[in-house]
């Protein structure tokens, strides 16, 4: 669908069941620049929507491309960017965060609506994050099983203890990857493998021509769709649409009003593709992630 303005955008949000205590929203901070991560503006209508006394928790995990540099962390060769080996480097990424979240203004944001920053990585770093048995018992109260078992200790303790009483919403800006047909385009679904703390990805779960990525998105995404019983799926085009992410080719289509909300997160992204004249049945992610949130 289109839209045109704020009101438009947040009625649709509020037709939405979005009442509970906490709201907890991924939002896609990947790399400092244009298209690359949430749009500030979209955040701060979606923000407008909860009450006072709703408690919101805005989650992301590190990444080392958002606006500073280290000499002594190199993604391409996985030095510096594991979920070990970025450790060592914690202050960088500490001080790289604050730089993004004041250049883009979101910090600000953040702190106009009262919503907590909660960083996954960090959380993981600080050992506060979930025995993996916790989790591993609501997945198999769902008859999920994991291709990666180590993502069950990924999810911080704070989110486990307010799952029942929450919201869970996937913020995302669409993104095209027609040229890597393990991913294809990167939706409200993919936008949950964000919260793998590693601070790069690249070893195991993306690896050779991507090929491990759908099914480190589709654990993410049954992780989650275990603990949480209420979710929003946004797929955000307002500002940017990507074409050929990550490829020499990317392109910026600017000011489309194109936006995709709802609760049926294979839906909203499904809805998405054919927008964009892509068949969602070539989608790998969304293959395996049919079901899993009901």
């Amino acid at each position: 669908m289109k839209i045109e303005s704020k009101e438009e955008f947040q009625s649709y949000i509020r037709s939405l069941n979005t009442s509970s205590k906490f709201v907890v929203i991924k939002p896609n901070w990947v790399i400092y620049g244009d298209g690359m991560y949430s749009d500030p503006k979209t955040l701060a209508w979606l923000l407008e929507c909860f009450q006072p006394d709703q408690k919101v928790i805005v989650i992301e995990s590190y990444t080392p491309w958002r606006g500073l540099n280290n000499d002594q962390i190199d993604a391409d060769n996985n030095i510096g960017v594991d979920i070990e080996s970025g450790k060592c480097h914690w202050d960088f990424y500490k001080e790289q965060d604050e730089y993004f979240l004041e250049k883009t203004g979101i910090g600000s944001i953040l702190a106009l609506y009262n919503a907590k920053y909660l960083n996954v990585t960090n959380e993981y770093w600080k050992q506060c994050c979930c025995p993996g048995s916790w989790i591993e018992n609501e997945l198999e109260a769902n008859s999920f099983d994991l291709k990666f078992t180590e993502l069950s200790s990924f999810v911080p303790k704070e989110l486990y203890e307010i799952r029942n009483h929450s919201t869970f919403i996937s913020l995302t800006t669409i993104k095209l990857q027609t040229h890597n047909s393990a991913i294809y385009i990167s939706l409200s679904l993919k936008n949950l493998f964000g919260l793998i703390p590693a601070p790069c990805r690249l070893i195991p779960y993306h690896n050779d021509d991507h090929k491990n990525t759908p099914f480190a998105i589709a654990d993410m995404n049954k992780i989650y769709a275990s603990l949480f019983r209420e979710s929003v799926w946004i797929n955000d085009g307002l500002k940017y649409v990507v074409h050929d992410y990550c490829s020499e080719n990317e392109r910026l289509e600017i000011d489309t009003g194109l936006l995709f909300v709802g609760q049926d997160p294979i839906q909203v992204d499904s809805e998405t593709c054919r927008a964009l004249q892509i068949d969602p049945k070539e989608v790998p992610y969304l293959q395996l992630l049919e079901g899993v949130w009901l």
